[in-house]
This record gives C-alpha cells, sequence and structure tokens, in this order.
C-alpha cells in the first residue's frame, strides 16, 4: 500500500522501490524471553494471528484471501505454484490499488508537486532543531534523497522514506515484484478483471492528512529506526514467510519501545494512529465492495496485516455469515 506511494513518488525523482538487493539480518535472535512471551500472547490473543491465505465460504460464494508483502524476495516461486492456479480459476480479483489506479496517482503527483513537496512556507531546516534536522538529513542521503531536496519534502513523504531501507531506494526495473503485482499479472494474462478496493484519493488522504505539527511529530518518532531499516525488513519477512503476522506487528510495538525515548503512552498513541489510519479504516471500508461482488470465485489479495484482528478483513467476513478455512500459502516442495 504505502510502498507503491513510494514506489511511484521516487519514480519522480528517478528513483523507486526494491527489496531483492537487501540482505539484512533477522533480529529475531535478539528478543528477550519477556519479548518472546509477548509476541506469543499476541499470537495467542489477536484474532486470525496467523495464515497468509485463507477460504471464505457463504452460500455459493468462495472467496480466497492472501496476505501479501509489497516486495521482492526470492521465495516467491513456491507461493505463485500455490496461488497462481488460484487467480487464473477466478472470476474477479480485488487489491488495494490497480496498476490504473497507481499510474493515475503517478499523473496527479506529477501535476501537483504540493502535494509531495513544500511549495510555500519554511522548509524542513528552517521549521527543526539543528540537531534534528543534520539527523533527519543523514538518514535521507544514506537513502540517495540529497538534503537540499529532504528539505523540502513534506513530512509524510519523508516518514514513509525512513521506513525503507537504503539498499531498497535503488532499481527501477524490479520495482513490480511484490506479491500483489505477480497476483495481477497472472489475473491480467488469464483475463481476469482485477478491481481495486480503494481509490488513490482515499488512500492520499489518510498518509497524507493531518497538520504539519502532528506529521512531523510522527516523522521524528520514526528516525530512530532508520540506521537498522535493512534488519527490521529482513525481520518483517521472516515473520511473513512464518505466516505469524501478528507478530509482526507485535514485533513493531517491541522495536517502538526498544529505540524511542517518548513516554510509553504516546508510543501507544502513535501506534493506534497508525492502525487506525492504515489498517482498521481502510479494512472496514474495503468491505462494502466486497460484501457486493455477486461473482462465486473471488479473490482478494491485500497486505497480510490487513487479515488480522478485529477489524480485520477475515474477521469481518466471520461477522458476515462466511465461514473460514485456513489453507496452503505456498506449493509442498
Amino acid at each position: 500500500m504505502t510502498r507503491w506511494i513510494l514506489s511511484i513518488t521516487f519514480s519522480l525523482l528517478a528513483s523507486t522501490v526494491q527489496a531483492g538487493f537487501c540482505a539484512g539480518t533477522d533480529l529475531r535472535h535478539t528478543l528477550s524471553a519477556d519479548e518472546t512471551a509477548q509476541i506469543a500472547r499476541a499470537l495467542e490473543e489477536t484474532p486470525f494471528s496467523r495464515g497468509n491465505h485463507w477460504i471464505a465460504r457463504k452460500g455459493d460464494q468462495t472467496v480466497h484471501v492472501i496476505g501479501t508483502m509489497h516486495l521482492d524476495d526470492p521465495r516467491w516461486g513456491p507461493v505463485m505454484d500455490r496461488l497462481a492456479p488460484i487467480v487464473e480459476s477466478a472470476e474477479i480479483l480485488f487489491v488495494e490499488m490497480t496498476e490504473q489506479e497507481q499510474a493515475a496517482m503517478q499523473t496527479v503527483l506529477a501535476e501537483q508537486p504540493e502535494k509531495v513537496f513544500i511549495t510555500q512556507g519554511p522548509t524542513l531546516p528552517e521549521i527543526l532543531p539543528e540537531d534534528d534536522w543534520q539527523r533527519l538529513s543523514q538518514a535521507m542521503s544514506e537513502r540517495g534523497i540529497p538534503g537540499f531536496v529532504a528539505a523540502k519534502m513534506q513530512p509524510w513523504m519523508q516518514t514513509l522514506t525512513l521506513a525503507m531501507p537504503a539498499c531498497a531506494i535503488a532499481n527501477p526495473e524490479l520495482a513490480k515484484a511484490g506479491l500483489d503485482l505477480r497476483l495481477m499479472n497472472v489475473a491480467d494474462n488469464a483475463g481476469v478483471p482485477v478491481q481495486s478496493l480503494e481509490g488513490f484519493e482515499e488512500l492520499f488522504a489518510l498518509i497524507a492528512g493531518g497538520s504539519v505539527e502532528e506529521q512531523l511529530k510522527m516523522l521524528m518518532a520514526s528516525l530512530p529506526f532508520a540506521d537498522d531499516s535493512e534488519d527490521q525488513l529482513a525481520t518483517t519477512a521472516g515473520f511473513y514467510f512464518d505466516e505469524d503476522t501478528a507478530a509482526a506487528w507485535e514485533f513493531a510495538r517491541i522495536m517502538s519501545y526498544r529505540r524511542s525515548d517518548l513516554p510509553a503512552e504516546e508510543i501507544e498513541d502513535l501506534l493506534d494512529e497508525f492502525k487506525t489510519k492504515l489498517l482498521d479504516t481502510r479494512n472496514l471500508a474495503w468491505m462494502e465492495p466486497i460484501l457486493s461482488a455477486r461473482e462465486n470465485r473471488i479473490v482478494i489479495a491485500v497486505g497480510a496485516l490487513h487479515l488480522m484482528g478485529d477489524t480485520g478483513v477475515l474477521n469481518q467476513l466471520r461477522l458476515a455469515g462466511y465461514t473460514l478455512e485456513r489453507a496452503a500459502f505456498a506449493a509442498a516442495p
């Protein structure tokens, strides 16, 4: 989702996103006994905490729900062997945003640079304390964004940029290699319609909304994570391919407490804000087109974090009367 906005925006800067060249270290071995127990509790207590592929059934309708990762990875082969035939036999594929919507967003961002850049008023070096600006400028420089460009980037965009390791902002030819786009390509080749669950305007409003002060608070809270974001990406991918979705979310909480100097209450507020904006609100909005679909063979492919929890897509389908069964995510070796 947000990584697609990164890809689109960096294309305007002659860069883009790709994780296949990253070689971070999985940090799970650094978890303490208490942190490991915390993750175990999250897996136990969170509805639909595990599994990247579920089947929902109601009447004549069968819905395959697939949790995706939006980046390239060498482990996609067995996953595609399992999932491609399912998409090929579907009547419709729902995704967060189709390639057409992404192209439309790219056009809008090119025509309205004020959505990404500060075009009026003080720039970030004028707003932030000198020490904070120097730390931010260095982190952005490591990601190929020179200081004079970073100085005028909107804070929300810098927050997304810092979430990406430096190694991931490199190769424009390999950007479209996450699971979502792989499945979209299968659907296109099979003549299966692909439909967005949201328009780019709605997504952009959620991500870029809020005052400059609110955006700056989120930006500075994310800065302590910039140094080893490659390791954090490797760890998140490890949880993903183990199909432990809720563990990945709880790991993010643990890292927030490890790295941030903010009081616990503020950390929880920021995590809640992220979850509400980018997960809960979108999940609930997506249910209208999903539940309105009249096709009998449906595939939904969305970021894996959207599957878990009370407001997750799977629990919303359960509340709508569907029975759910976990299914294989990858073909057997």
